[in-house]
């Protein structure tokens, strides 16, 4: 394969990594916020929230999840740097700072929570 071939690869790669994040961090939100549910009982839509043990077993999941799509995009990025060789190291640097926003994101509300 290329090595141009190999560079776009793996730039799809982080891409489709980060926006799997960002649906985790998205998804996360979701389980905090109320949702409607169609009660049969009395033919009404009604709130309702997850409850407590429903939202801790899914924000571990997706914790879980967060942590393996993490390491598979830092070993994206670190074959890019592979790819481009240390004189582009810029070039790297610039689109880590692209991507990389919504895995602080992630970081910060995995401390403060």
């Amino acid at each position: 394969m290329s090595k141009e071939k190999d560079l776009s690869n793996a730039i799809t790669n982080a891409l489709q990594k980060n926006h799997e994040i960002e649906y985790c961090n998205n998804w996360l939100e979701v389980l905090e916020s109320p949702f409607v549910i169609f009660n049969t009982e009395n033919n009404q839509m009604d709130w309702q929230y997850f409850t407590e043990e429903e939202r801790e077993h899914e924000v571990q999941d997706f914790h879980a999840s967060a942590l393996i799509i993490q390491n598979e995009f830092q070993k994206t990025i670190d074959r890019l740097k592979d790819l481009l060789g240390q004189r582009k190291e810029t070039v790297i640097t610039e689109l880590e700072q692209m991507i990389k926003p919504s895995l602080d994101d992630d970081n910060r509300d995995n401390a403060n929570g």
